[in-house]
């Protein structure tokens, strides 16, 4: 869609998979309540818009199936960002947090360090995300995600890279290598190291 302002794109619900019960929308640079309009507009009278968060051009936008509203609780909301001095926050992260027919969900969206070689700088995002989103407090004050919500769902521009030339990729996808190219991953190696 590429930078098209909401006023002159038209989306159906074609484009939303119909099995969604809710929605949550990555970040898009549009204003904020035009993206949310259209969004209510074209999910139609089905839904109703729970809770919206954003941190500068970082967008968190929650959506729920009306008969479902019933059972969630109250959703709660923060961000972070990972360059303070910047004047339109561009780097960060923003999470939402709800229960669902007793079980906890968390939905962030982030938007990490870029450049291939900035895999530290982009772990050490998602650690300072994690340590400054209040919700992901324990009652001794450490992180405790996994242990805190049933579900976990991290999205967004997360700017891992894959660590192989342009032609080893092009030569792992033509012989349908997908281990060998998932291990070239740098998310994936991350995850593995633990």
């Amino acid at each position: 869609v590429g930078g098209t302002h909401p006023a002159n794109l038209t989306l159906s619900p074609s484009h939303l998979p119909s099995s969604h019960h809710g929605l949550c929308a990555p970040p898009l640079p549009w204003p904020r309540k035009e993206w949310e309009v259209l969004i209510q507009q074209t999910l139609g009278p089905n839904y109703v818009m729970v809770s919206s968060t954003s941190l500068g051009v970082i967008y968190l936008i929650f959506f729920l199936r009306k008969d479902l509203i019933w059972f969630c609780s109250a959703v709660y909301a923060e961000s972070y960002a990972t360059r303070i001095v910047s004047a339109i926050k561009t780097k960060g992260g923003v999470g939402l947090c709800f229960t669902l027919f007793g079980s906890s969900f968390l939905f962030v969206t982030s938007h990490l360090t870029a450049h291939q070689d900035k895999v530290p700088e982009r772990n050490s995002d998602v650690q300072r995300i994690m340590t400054n989103l209040t919700f992901f407090e324990g009652k001794d004050g450490t992180t405790l995600v996994p242990n805190r919500f049933n579900y976990v769902f991290w999205i967004g521009d997360l700017n891992y890279r894959i660590d192989a030339t342009h032609e080893e990729m092009d030569q792992l996808t033509v012989q349908s290598n997908w281990t060998n190219l998932l291990l070239k991953d740098q998310l994936t190696r991350e995850i593995l190291q633990g």
